[in-house]
């Protein structure tokens, strides 16, 4: 198994957890009359797991499109656009921060997978608003 294999199993790793977390703490959509076209607990994981990848919103699509095994994670049926990943974060001020620690939390307490200086480090210094 390659370095990229065991990078992309802890970011499905990291998803799962996000995506349990989400389903938690959050509503099923934020409002009663949106398109439904995917679940708030879907597009919170997806910007929780942003702000861990450190990455910006259009990269974040991006980095959907091209990771399959990511979609059926989170079960997205399709890409959200990087704006709704935007306005999604927006929507979640109030409780972002605190399930942003509860993962940090149970990241930092799984078992690390490798001994690469690049991998996972930083876990506490996330940024959102990259």
């Amino acid at each position: 198994m390659n370095y990229y294999m065991k990078e992309n199993d802890q970011h499905l790793q990291t998803a799962r957890i996000a995506y349990q977390l989400a389903r938690e703490t959050l509503p099923r959509y934020a409002h009663a009359k949106s398109p439904h076209f995917f679940t708030f607990q879907q597009l919170g994981a997806c910007a929780l797991v942003r702000s861990i990848l450190r990455i910006s919103y259009r990269d974040m699509q991006s980095y959907l499109k091209d990771n399959e095994p990511l979609r059926r994670v989170l079960e997205l049926r399709s890409v959200p656009d990087y704006s709704t990943l935007l306005r999604t974060e927006q929507k979640m001020q109030d409780s972002f921060d605190s399930i942003m620690d509860k993962l940090v939390t149970r990241l930092e307490s799984l078992p690390v997978q490798t001994t690469s200086p690049a991998a996972w480090s930083g876990y506490g210094s996330y940024d959102r608003r990259y």
